[in-house]
């Protein structure tokens, strides 16, 4: 991921990164077959930067532009996810179940999953035309591409960082203070993921303490995911077995070592002790010496 350079104006800077990631993630849609995983990554980042400088747009062009992100994000990760289901589905069954039942299951699932990761992943089609559904996300994502070139970003304070990474930062520790269930699950990663990709832009204002806080949020972040891929994966088991659930820990249970070990510390201050830390940091990055 691009990131924040000493010499760039903030505004502008943050502008031109943001642009570059949905550039990203077109030529990730239209030139390399079944890369929708690192389209949905570019577009990730790229919400992440319009959260770091929204305060600072107007009302109507932040609304419009997350509205389309959204929609974007929410096809490409459509598109992604028999390929994440499958992955679980191989890590958590390996082999076939002894049960007959769940084993037919498992296979029907199996095979369901691998025909649709294997299909919708290309732009050109063999016929020369081209995926309906991918040719209407490389339109909204060039729309989108128009509109955050003309971001009114040129008042910026060069002073202070990004008024969105303080935003980020509360959102992310109130939903982590909280008991994680299965219903606050999605937007506790999503509140995690944003926080980490903004210090991601971020990072040159002090390397050695944000690659530290990164590493904590990545930790956090992966176990988030792999415990949300199982709760996915033991409801399409359900369902196509009809049984009842099993008795499975509950979410608070699967996650409470990674919370206790990574997310806690790295949301450990309060939200205006980071954002005094993170000033003392821009300060001394923008404004002191090679």
């Amino acid at each position: 991921m691009s990131m924040l350079r000493r010499q760039d104006h903030v505004g502008t800077g943050l502008r031109k990164i943001a642009c570059d990631c949905v550039e990203g993630a077109i030529r990730s849609l239209t030139r390399q077959p079944g890369s929708s995983a690192a389209s949905l990554e570019f577009i990730a980042q790229a919400e992440a930067v319009l959260a770091l400088i929204e305060t600072d747009l107007p009302q109507t062009v932040s609304r419009r532009d997350r509205a389309l992100m959204t929609r974007v994000r929410k096809s490409l990760s459509d598109m992604t996810r028999p390929a994440e289901l499958l992955d679980q589905l191989d890590l958590s069954l390996p082999k076939a179940p002894d049960d007959p039942e769940q084993a037919a299951a498992v296979k029907t699932l199996r095979k369901h999953w691998s025909s649709l990761a294997a299909t919708g992943q290309t732009f050109n089609t063999r016929g020369g035309g081209f995926d309906p559904a991918i040719y209407r996300m490389v339109a909204d994502m060039a729309e989108l591409r128009g509109h955050l070139g003309t971001w009114p970003v040129d008042t910026i304070s060069q002073d202070v960082p990004p008024r969105g990474l303080r935003r980020s930062y509360t959102r992310a520790r109130r939903l982590i203070e909280q008991p994680i269930t299965s219903a606050t699950l999605a937007d506790a990663l999503s509140a995690l993921s944003t926080l980490d990709l903004q210090l991601a832009v971020l990072i040159k204002a002090c390397p050695p303490m944000l690659k530290g806080h990164r590493k904590l949020l990545g930790k956090a972040i992966a176990a988030m995911r792999h415990v949300e891929l199982e709760l996915a994966l033991e409801k399409s088991l359900h369902e196509a077995t009809g049984d009842k659930p099993s008795k499975q820990p509950s979410v608070i249970q699967r996650l409470a070592e990674p919370i206790v070990l990574y997310a806690e510390p790295a949301l450990a201050e309060t939200s205006a002790a980071f954002d005094r830390r993170i000033q003392s940091y821009w300060s001394a990055w923008r404004y002191g010496r090679e």
